[in-house]
This record gives C-alpha cells, structure tokens and sequence, in this order.
C-alpha cells in the first residue's frame, strides 16, 4: 500500500509541474498553508531574538532565517521500504548579536545511503562563527556536545574550486566523532559542474568506527527550476569489531532530478539507481528514492521572470 501511495503521489507532482494553470488562482490552500508555517518560523526566530537581546525594534528576519523540511519514500530490491521525515532550520537572532545562530536539524549518524534507515536524531543547538554547543535528542534522551568546523576554500586554476574542512564534535555520551572532507569543483560550461567529494569519518560511539565515502558528481543544470545530478560513488567501512580492515560496504550508481514544481518553494526530487552491496555478492539492485519538500526563508531560490 505504501508503494502505491507514493506512485499516486509521483503521478500527481508530474500532472501538476506539466499543467501549471492548477496554480493560477492568486491563493490556494497550499498557499496558506506555507504561509502560515514561514510566519511561525519568522515569530519563533523574532521572539528568541527578542527574548535575549531585550530589544524589539523591527528587524527583517526573513532576510537571515532558512528552512528545508521534506518528507521521502526509499525503495531497494531486496530491502525493507523506508519512509522519513526530514528538517533542517537555521534561525539568526541580529538584534541579539547578528552572528549568533540556532540550528536544529537531522543529525546523520552514517554517510551512507543506508543513514535514512534510522533518522531518528536531531540536533538542537547554538553557534557563533565555528564553534556551536547544544543538544542532540533521540527520543527524550538529551546528549550535550560542542563542535568546531575548519575550513578552507580556494581557486586553483581553470575553473576548478578546493575545499577542505574537518567538523569535530564531541558528545556527553556518544563520545567523539570527526569528519574530515577534501572536495574538488570544476565549472566545465554555464550548465555542467563535475565534483569530486571525498569524506572519512571516525566514531567512538561505534566501535572505533571508520567511513571513507569517494563521490564524482556531474551536475547538469536544465533551466531555473529543474537540474539533473549523476552520481557514481563507493562506502567503505571498518571498525573495531566487525570490520577491522577497511573494506567496500557497497558502490552505487544513479540520476537524480529536482524540479521545483511550485513557485519558488516547493520541489520534489527523485533518484533512480543501482546498488552493488557487498552482503549480496556486488550483484546489481535497482534503487529509488522520492522526496517532497519546502524551503523557507532565506533557503529559496531566487529564479528570474
């Protein structure tokens, strides 16, 4: 039945992006419904900022405040269907001290495609600059924990971009755990941007657990609304335990479409692909993931009349 729906669903987004006279109506009920979600974003983040600043002069929150909230169906051959929820909100307080923010967002507890089977984490917390203290919540199980990000971006040459960066987080219970990232950007034309995204992640909480994840992306822009990503990617692991030599978890290849579907704000995405997982041999099995979401605030795009 959950397969159905969400066939249901996809049919419908392809009806309404190909038929955009089902919008012309200045509101619709979709529109109040975003409507009255931003301004509960846009209040939440004025009274915080309020409350701690003990200032109430006018402020365009809007301006500084963003959100992605978005809801996905996970289908593999050979596995259990998944349906998850995800968010990710960022709320700056300028009267406050404009570079204190509040972020509150899905804590990913694996680089793997397979983290989606239990997103069930979320972290609460506030930062300035790099550093960022607070709460991660599973349940009403509160775990403290404090980060700090490092970073560095530059211009190589003939339009290729480097970034490196490590994100260091510690917890009262989960203990340590440290993500270090090289990436390299190539803008080929106005439409075509390949990357190349390396990460290799180190967990206490997990059997001295080890992620080493290897991305090339090549992403194909298709107008202001609508872009194509093709994705070739390997998840290599190793732990204390189970694991004690690093070794292939699985390699996936695929295509992904986003398309905003509805003015600015909401889009869906779908990715199809082929899986090669180690605990079947490295045989092919077809993938695909649905998501619907909406972006607030700041997180929209701006697209061109």
């Amino acid at each position: 039945m959950k397969i159905q729906n969400t066939i249901y669903l996809l049919v419908c987004l392809f009806s309404l992006s190909l038929n955009a006279n089902y919008f012309d109506e200045p509101e619709t009920i979709l529109d109040d419904t975003y409507d009255t979600t931003e301004t509960f974003i846009y209040s939440t983040a004025d009274y915080l900022d309020t409350s701690f600043s003990g200032e109430d002069y006018d402020i365009e929150s809007q301006d500084l405040t963003k959100a992605d909230i978005s809801y996905e169906s996970i289908f593999e051959k050979g596995q259990d269907s998944i349906q998850n929820s995800n968010i990710k909100i960022r709320l700056l307080f300028p009267r406050f001290r404009k570079q204190y923010k509040i972020t509150f967002e899905n804590y990913n507890k694996s680089k793997s495609i397979d983290e989606t089977n239990e997103n069930d984490s979320y972290l609460l917390g506030i930062g300035k600059d790099k550093a960022r203290v607070g709460l991660k919540f599973r349940g009403i199980n509160p775990d403290p924990f404090i980060s700090y990000n490092l970073e560095y971006k530059t211009y190589l040459a003939n339009n290729l971009d480097f970034h490196i960066g490590n994100r260091a987080m510690y917890f009262a219970d989960y203990k340590f755990d440290n993500t270090f990232s090289i990436n390299f950007k190539k803008q080929i034309n106005d439409h075509l941007i390949v990357s190349f995204n390396n990460s290799y992640r180190f967990q206490e909480e997990y059997n001295n657990k080890y992620e080493l994840v290897n991305t090339i992306n090549l992403s194909q822009d298709l107008g202001q609304k609508r872009s194509l990503n093709y994705t070739i990617s390997s998840y290599a692991t190793k732990d204390d335990i189970i694991n004690q030599d690093l070794e292939v978890d699985y390699y996936y290849t695929g295509g992904s479409l986003k398309e905003y579907f509805y003015k600015n704000w909401a889009y869906y995405n779908i990715d199809a692909g082929l899986i090669f997982r180690d605990e079947n041999s490295f045989e092919a099995k077809g993938r695909l993931l649905f998501r619907i979401g909406a972006l607030f605030g700041n997180a929209k795009p701006k697209f061109n009349n």
